[in-house]
């Protein structure tokens, strides 16, 4: 699941057109943090997810629905 989100949230970010450090920045969070939330590297905290989702306009729910149809392809 840690790898479906973190594609969920690189995907995103692309969208934007946003490097992680902007993203980061825009957040509020440390580069790292993005990173390691891409990368799957660390877990992360529920409140970081939702930091992202917000960030990126859409619920926590909906991110994680996107992650999920992501494992069944």
């Amino acid at each position: 699941m840690a790898e479906a989100i973190g594609s969920v949230v690189t995907d995103y970010r692309k969208r934007k057109r946003w490097s992680q450090l902007e993203m980061a920045h825009r957040l509020g969070l440390n580069e790292s943090t993005i990173r390691f939330l891409e990368m799957a590297t660390k877990g992360t905290t529920l409140r970081t997810l939702e930091t992202v989702a917000r960030g990126f306009g859409v619920s926590l729910s909906a991110l994680i629905r996107s992650a999920e149809r992501r494992i069944r392809k």
